[in-house]
């Protein structure tokens, strides 16, 4: 079989038509490809910007609260936190004095009608807030109101200011 120089020629064409199309299609996907990193790369950028401010500022937080350490008294403290779980009014703060710990301050505390919840979100502040706090004695009991209350005793020990 053999080929006319028309049939030759279209052929020929042919394939130039089909070696074009498949270079667009690879011109057309590369193309996509890059859009899509440069994107990713944009958004990746945002990101770490965002991280940067964040970290900058995680950091001056920190400093502040290494030079703001408690200056106030352990009772002043401890009205601070008990303001921040909304028992300011069910806290009784009595400061005790400490034996044989010249650099401690020492408090009791006595709190009534505590839901269980309102327990634990306090004894987390104590034992969470900065400087730290140690809980020296714990005593839990229900109140004579209901079941459901309960009475807090704490005996906390702090360095002094």
């Amino acid at each position: 079989m053999t080929l006319s120089t028309r049939e030759k020629q279209l052929i020929g064409l042919l394939a130039i038509v089909l070696l074009l199309a498949v270079l667009f299609l690879g011109v057309q996907r590369v193309a996509a490809f890059n859009e899509s990193v440069e994107r990713r790369i944009a958004q990746q950028a945002a990101m770490l910007e965002q991280a940067s401010v964040l970290s900058a500022r995680l950091s001056r937080i920190s400093r502040e609260e290494r030079t703001n350490v408690r200056r106030a008294s352990l009772i002043g403290h401890l009205e601070q936190l008990s303001g921040r779980t909304g028992l300011q009014n069910r806290v009784q703060l009595n400061p005790q004095t400490v034996t044989g710990g010249d650099n401690l301050e020492a408090a009791d505390i006595r709190v009534d009608d505590l839901t269980l919840d309102e327990l634990v979100q306090f004894i987390y502040l104590i034992e969470d807030s900065r400087p730290q706090l140690v809980i020296d004695r714990v005593d839990i009991s229900p109140t004579f109101r209901g079941k459901q209350l309960l009475r807090l005793n704490l005996r906390v020990l702090a360095p002094k200011p």
